[in-house]
């Protein structure tokens, strides 16, 4: 079973082997190409390149050091608790506060409602809606009141 499964992999790899194989490449060709470019300095010049690189590195990473505990950034992040949020102000969203199309909507519902307790049919459709919603009526009623209050 094991033979087989080692089999698949051979002939459909993955795109984990895929990205393994492309890495080595790349790594040889970069170690192939460093050695070539290497090959013609002397042992003394590669001590003193890498001696440099490691002192720009080195004073990089001392200025970064620095530059994050004297606050010397611009970009500096607080670590203090959070005193109040900024935000944009919403915009106004426009309400037509006469009770117009609203209580209309409303009206015309109720009287959908009442129209069918007219025939058996409705009968059932009514009660199936109070089935499914048993304070509907209320609601109705309690926006009917606020609208004719307002």
């Amino acid at each position: 079973m094991k033979a087989a499964s080692k089999k698949q992999a051979g002939k459909f790899p993955g795109l984990r082997l895929i990205g393994q194989r492309l890495y080595i490449s790349g790594r040889s060709y970069w170690a192939g190409w460093m050695e070539e470019k290497a090959s013609g300095l002397s042992k003394k010049q590669l001590y003193v390149a890498l001696t440099g690189f490691i002192a720009v590195a080195g004073a990089y990473c001392i200025f970064l050091v620095y530059q994050g505990i004297s606050g010397g950034s611009s970009d500096s992040v607080g670590t203090g608790r959070i005193r109040y949020v900024r935000t944009e102000p919403a915009a106004a969203i426009p309400h037509d506060s006469r009770p117009g199309n609203e209580f209309l909507k409303i009206k015309a519902f109720r009287n959908y409602i009442d129209s069918l307790d007219g025939t058996v049919q409705g009968r059932k459709i009514r009660d199936s809606i109070m089935q499914a919603r048993p304070g509907l009526l209320d609601s109705i009623a309690a926006a009917e009141a606020y609208f004719k209050r307002n």
